[in-house]
Protein backbone atom coordinates (compact mmCIF):
# COMPACT_ATOMS: atom_id res chain seq x y z
CA UNK A 1 0.00 0.00 0.00
CA UNK A 2 1.29 3.45 -1.21
CA UNK A 3 -0.96 6.10 0.26
CA UNK A 4 -2.99 7.95 -2.22
CA UNK A 5 -3.32 11.26 -3.88
CA UNK A 6 -2.11 14.32 -1.09
CA UNK A 7 -1.63 11.04 1.34
CA UNK A 8 1.59 9.35 2.62
CA UNK A 9 1.38 5.91 4.05
CA UNK A 10 4.23 6.31 6.98
CA UNK A 11 6.23 4.17 8.92
CA UNK A 12 8.55 4.35 11.91
CA UNK A 13 11.89 3.06 11.02
CA UNK A 14 13.52 1.78 14.19
CA UNK A 15 17.52 0.62 14.25
CA UNK A 16 17.95 -2.24 16.69
CA UNK A 17 21.71 -1.52 17.93
CA UNK A 18 23.90 -4.52 18.06
CA UNK A 19 23.65 -6.63 20.98
CA UNK A 20 27.23 -6.73 23.50
CA UNK A 21 29.67 -9.42 21.50
CA UNK A 22 30.64 -12.10 23.55
CA UNK A 23 34.00 -13.70 23.12
CA UNK A 24 34.28 -17.21 21.44
CA UNK A 25 37.75 -17.47 22.40
CA UNK A 26 40.47 -14.75 24.08
CA UNK A 27 39.95 -11.96 21.58
CA UNK A 28 38.47 -8.68 22.44
CA UNK A 29 36.02 -6.43 20.24
CA UNK A 30 37.40 -2.89 19.53
CA UNK A 31 34.70 -1.74 17.61
CA UNK A 32 33.42 -0.35 13.86
CA UNK A 33 35.95 0.96 11.71
CA UNK A 34 36.51 2.70 8.80
CA UNK A 35 38.63 1.04 5.68
CA UNK A 36 40.11 2.47 2.71
CA UNK A 37 42.33 1.59 -0.36
CA UNK A 38 45.45 1.82 1.42
CA UNK A 39 44.49 -0.77 4.25
CA UNK A 40 44.08 -0.25 7.74
CA UNK A 41 45.14 -3.39 7.98
CA UNK A 42 46.94 -4.76 5.35
CA UNK A 43 47.39 -8.37 5.15
CA UNK A 44 44.66 -10.15 3.64
CA UNK A 45 43.95 -13.65 5.10
CA UNK A 46 41.55 -15.99 2.17
CA UNK A 47 41.97 -19.08 4.72
CA UNK A 48 39.99 -16.64 7.13
CA UNK A 49 36.98 -15.37 4.96
CA UNK A 50 33.66 -15.43 6.11
CA UNK A 51 34.29 -16.78 9.72
CA UNK A 52 35.31 -15.71 12.72
CA UNK A 53 36.99 -18.51 14.16
CA UNK A 54 38.79 -19.70 10.56
CA UNK A 55 40.05 -16.01 11.06
CA UNK A 56 41.06 -15.82 14.18
CA UNK A 57 43.30 -18.96 13.58
CA UNK A 58 44.72 -17.62 10.56
CA UNK A 59 45.50 -14.09 12.20
CA UNK A 60 47.09 -16.16 15.45
CA UNK A 61 49.05 -18.03 13.20
CA UNK A 62 50.64 -15.42 11.19
CA UNK A 63 51.67 -13.48 14.54
CA UNK A 64 48.68 -10.41 13.99
CA UNK A 65 47.78 -8.68 17.04
CA UNK A 66 44.15 -7.52 15.45
CA UNK A 67 41.81 -8.96 12.78
CA UNK A 68 38.80 -7.00 10.79
CA UNK A 69 35.87 -8.73 9.34
CA UNK A 70 34.52 -6.67 6.06
CA UNK A 71 32.28 -6.85 3.63
CA UNK A 72 29.90 -9.80 5.13
CA UNK A 73 33.71 -12.33 5.53
CA UNK A 74 37.19 -10.92 4.27
CA UNK A 75 39.63 -11.12 6.84
CA UNK A 76 42.34 -8.15 7.30
CA UNK A 77 44.83 -8.34 9.94
CA UNK A 78 47.97 -6.13 11.24
CA UNK A 79 49.61 -5.02 14.37
CA UNK A 80 47.80 -1.49 14.52
CA UNK A 81 44.40 -0.42 13.79
CA UNK A 82 42.06 2.99 12.97
CA UNK A 83 44.00 5.51 11.24
CA UNK A 84 40.80 6.02 9.10
CA UNK A 85 38.64 6.75 12.26
CA UNK A 86 35.59 4.40 13.95
CA UNK A 87 32.30 4.60 13.27
CA UNK A 88 28.98 3.61 15.69
CA UNK A 89 28.98 -0.33 15.78
CA UNK A 90 25.39 -0.24 13.50
CA UNK A 91 28.27 0.28 10.70
CA UNK A 92 29.27 -2.98 11.10
CA UNK A 93 25.52 -5.30 10.56
CA UNK A 94 26.45 -7.13 7.28
CA UNK A 95 26.24 -10.66 8.09
CA UNK A 96 29.30 -12.76 7.81
CA UNK A 97 28.74 -15.40 4.92
CA UNK A 98 30.21 -17.87 6.20
CA UNK A 99 28.89 -17.87 10.15
CA UNK A 100 25.37 -17.58 11.02
CA UNK A 101 24.08 -14.73 13.41
CA UNK A 102 27.43 -12.84 13.49
CA UNK A 103 28.15 -9.34 11.48
CA UNK A 104 31.13 -9.41 9.39
CA UNK A 105 31.63 -5.53 9.08
CA UNK A 106 30.19 -3.71 5.80
CA UNK A 107 31.45 -2.08 2.77
CA UNK A 108 34.93 -0.68 4.06
CA UNK A 109 33.87 -1.38 7.35
CA UNK A 110 35.80 -3.25 9.35
CA UNK A 111 35.19 -5.63 13.00
CA UNK A 112 38.22 -5.31 14.44
CA UNK A 113 39.02 -7.10 17.12
CA UNK A 114 42.32 -8.07 19.15
CA UNK A 115 43.87 -11.03 20.05
CA UNK A 116 45.91 -10.75 22.67
CA UNK A 117 45.77 -13.51 25.00
CA UNK A 118 44.82 -13.22 28.53
CA UNK A 119 47.87 -14.54 30.94
CA UNK A 120 47.71 -14.87 34.57
CA UNK A 121 44.00 -14.16 35.06
CA UNK A 122 44.84 -10.46 34.21
CA UNK A 123 42.44 -8.33 32.12
CA UNK A 124 44.15 -7.01 29.05
CA UNK A 125 41.11 -5.22 28.03
CA UNK A 126 41.08 -1.12 26.85
CA UNK A 127 39.32 0.69 24.53
CA UNK A 128 40.50 2.31 21.24
CA UNK A 129 40.03 5.49 22.97
CA UNK A 130 42.24 4.52 25.97
CA UNK A 131 44.90 3.23 23.24
CA UNK A 132 45.15 6.64 21.45
CA UNK A 133 45.36 8.72 24.79
CA UNK A 134 48.23 6.48 26.04
CA UNK A 135 50.03 6.99 22.49
CA UNK A 136 49.41 10.67 22.51
CA UNK A 137 50.86 11.25 25.93
CA UNK A 138 53.72 9.50 25.49
CA UNK A 139 54.28 11.56 22.06
CA UNK A 140 53.55 14.65 23.73
CA UNK A 141 56.02 13.73 27.17
CA UNK A 142 58.72 12.72 24.58
CA UNK A 143 58.26 16.42 22.72
CA UNK A 144 56.94 14.87 19.54
CA UNK A 145 53.85 17.00 19.66
CA UNK A 146 53.07 20.21 21.74
CA UNK A 147 51.33 20.66 24.56
CA UNK A 148 48.51 22.08 22.66
CA UNK A 149 48.00 19.59 20.30
CA UNK A 150 48.34 16.80 23.67
CA UNK A 151 45.09 18.71 25.01
CA UNK A 152 43.48 19.12 21.77
CA UNK A 153 43.70 15.15 21.48
CA UNK A 154 42.16 14.77 25.15
CA UNK A 155 38.87 16.43 24.32
CA UNK A 156 38.63 15.21 20.77
CA UNK A 157 38.86 11.49 22.08
CA UNK A 158 36.14 12.34 24.95
CA UNK A 159 38.73 12.67 28.20
CA UNK A 160 39.42 14.96 30.44
CA UNK A 161 43.06 15.37 32.43
CA UNK A 162 41.71 13.69 35.43
CA UNK A 163 40.13 10.98 33.53
CA UNK A 164 43.47 10.52 32.07
CA UNK A 165 44.79 9.95 34.88
CA UNK A 166 42.16 7.51 35.83
CA UNK A 167 43.38 5.59 32.63
CA UNK A 168 47.08 5.22 33.27
CA UNK A 169 46.41 4.78 37.38
CA UNK A 170 43.64 1.67 36.60
CA UNK A 171 45.31 0.09 33.64
CA UNK A 172 49.59 0.84 33.80
CA UNK A 173 49.91 -2.70 33.15
CA UNK A 174 48.49 -2.32 29.25
CA UNK A 175 50.97 -0.42 28.24
CA UNK A 176 52.95 -2.59 26.61
CA UNK A 177 51.66 -2.50 22.98
CA UNK A 178 55.02 -1.00 21.93
CA UNK A 179 57.11 -2.94 24.52
CA UNK A 180 58.82 -5.40 22.58
CA UNK A 181 60.43 -2.70 20.01
CA UNK A 182 61.25 -0.21 22.41
CA UNK A 183 62.99 -2.65 24.48
CA UNK A 184 65.25 -4.15 21.14
CA UNK A 185 66.14 -0.11 20.62
CA UNK A 186 66.71 0.17 23.93
CA UNK A 187 69.50 -2.71 24.25
CA UNK A 188 70.55 -1.34 21.09
CA UNK A 189 71.32 2.43 22.25
CA UNK A 190 72.48 1.17 25.35
CA UNK A 191 74.81 -0.71 23.87
CA UNK A 192 76.51 2.58 22.36
CA UNK A 193 76.47 4.56 25.46
CA UNK A 194 77.83 1.73 28.20
CA UNK A 195 81.31 2.58 27.37
CA UNK A 196 80.88 5.92 28.62
CA UNK A 197 79.82 5.29 31.78
CA UNK A 198 83.47 5.35 33.96
CA UNK A 199 84.11 2.16 35.70
CA UNK A 200 81.78 0.63 34.00
CA UNK A 201 82.54 -3.09 33.27
CA UNK A 202 81.65 -5.33 30.19
CA UNK A 203 80.80 -7.71 33.13
CA UNK A 204 78.25 -5.11 34.11
CA UNK A 205 77.20 -4.52 30.66
CA UNK A 206 76.66 -8.14 30.13
CA UNK A 207 74.32 -8.24 33.43
CA UNK A 208 72.48 -5.45 32.39
CA UNK A 209 71.74 -6.98 29.48
CA UNK A 210 70.35 -10.37 30.96
CA UNK A 211 68.35 -8.17 33.23
CA UNK A 212 66.79 -6.59 30.63
CA UNK A 213 65.87 -9.72 28.76
CA UNK A 214 64.04 -11.40 31.94
CA UNK A 215 61.96 -7.98 31.78
CA UNK A 216 58.69 -7.79 29.41
CA UNK A 217 59.38 -4.09 29.13
CA UNK A 218 62.36 -1.79 29.32
CA UNK A 219 60.34 1.14 30.59
CA UNK A 220 60.37 1.46 34.57
CA UNK A 221 62.88 -0.98 35.34
CA UNK A 222 65.90 1.74 35.75
CA UNK A 223 65.81 1.29 39.63
CA UNK A 224 65.48 -2.68 39.55
CA UNK A 225 68.74 -2.81 37.42
CA UNK A 226 70.45 -0.43 39.68
CA UNK A 227 69.11 -2.46 42.38
CA UNK A 228 70.89 -5.06 41.39
CA UNK A 229 74.22 -4.64 39.89
CA UNK A 230 74.27 -3.09 44.00
CA UNK A 231 73.84 -6.53 45.22
CA UNK A 232 76.16 -8.58 42.31
CA UNK A 233 79.00 -6.37 42.51
CA UNK A 234 78.53 -4.85 45.97
CA UNK A 235 78.58 -1.48 44.83
CA UNK A 236 78.06 1.77 46.24
CA UNK A 237 74.34 3.51 44.69
CA UNK A 238 75.85 6.80 45.81
CA UNK A 239 79.17 6.67 43.86
CA UNK A 240 79.65 8.96 40.78
CA UNK A 241 79.19 5.04 38.56
CA UNK A 242 75.27 5.28 39.17
CA UNK A 243 74.90 8.96 38.34
CA UNK A 244 76.37 8.28 34.85
CA UNK A 245 74.30 4.91 34.89
CA UNK A 246 70.90 6.51 35.37
CA UNK A 247 71.88 9.55 32.68
CA UNK A 248 73.19 7.27 29.94
CA UNK A 249 70.29 4.53 30.81
CA UNK A 250 67.24 7.05 30.64
CA UNK A 251 68.74 8.76 27.44
CA UNK A 252 68.65 4.93 25.84
CA UNK A 253 64.72 4.64 26.98
CA UNK A 254 64.17 8.12 25.76
CA UNK A 255 65.37 7.49 22.29
CA UNK A 256 64.59 3.88 21.87
CA UNK A 257 60.65 5.19 23.00
CA UNK A 258 61.25 8.58 20.77
CA UNK A 259 62.12 6.37 17.77
CA UNK A 260 59.02 3.92 18.05
CA UNK A 261 56.85 6.65 18.33
CA UNK A 262 57.80 8.27 15.59
CA UNK A 263 57.39 5.26 13.16
CA UNK A 264 54.00 4.99 14.56
CA UNK A 265 53.08 8.48 14.83
CA UNK A 266 50.44 7.65 12.13
CA UNK A 267 48.08 6.08 14.52
CA UNK A 268 47.25 9.35 15.85
CA UNK A 269 45.49 11.79 13.46
CA UNK A 270 45.29 15.40 15.19
CA UNK A 271 42.33 17.14 14.78
CA UNK A 272 40.69 20.23 16.03
CA UNK A 273 38.92 20.22 19.50
CA UNK A 274 35.84 20.61 17.89
CA UNK A 275 35.79 18.04 15.14
CA UNK A 276 37.36 17.76 11.89
CA UNK A 277 37.82 20.98 9.44
CA UNK A 278 35.34 21.55 6.65
CA UNK A 279 36.04 20.54 3.99
CA UNK A 280 37.02 23.15 1.27
CA UNK A 281 34.38 23.69 -1.89
CA UNK A 282 35.89 24.29 -5.26
CA UNK A 283 34.64 27.48 -6.78
CA UNK A 284 32.96 27.07 -9.78
CA UNK A 285 32.29 30.07 -12.46
CA UNK A 286 29.06 29.52 -14.32
CA UNK A 287 28.67 31.45 -17.79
Amino acid sequence: MCGAGWRNSVFKIVRHEPEPYKPIANEHWEGCFVDKGNRDLPKLLREGYGNYKACFDAATKGGFEFVGLQYGGECWAGNSFGKYGKKPDHECSMPCKKDKGKTCGNGWRNSVFSLTPIEHGVDIDFTYEERMIIIVYFQWRLHMVTEEQYMSEVTRLGFTMESVNTVFQSKSHLLTKYDGQIKKLVIEFFTSYWTMIEGFTEEMFHYVIQIIGSEKSALGIGQTIEKKLVEKFNLDSSTYIFVQFHYYWSLSVFEGARTVFEVHQEDIQFQPADGPPEPEVAEIDVE
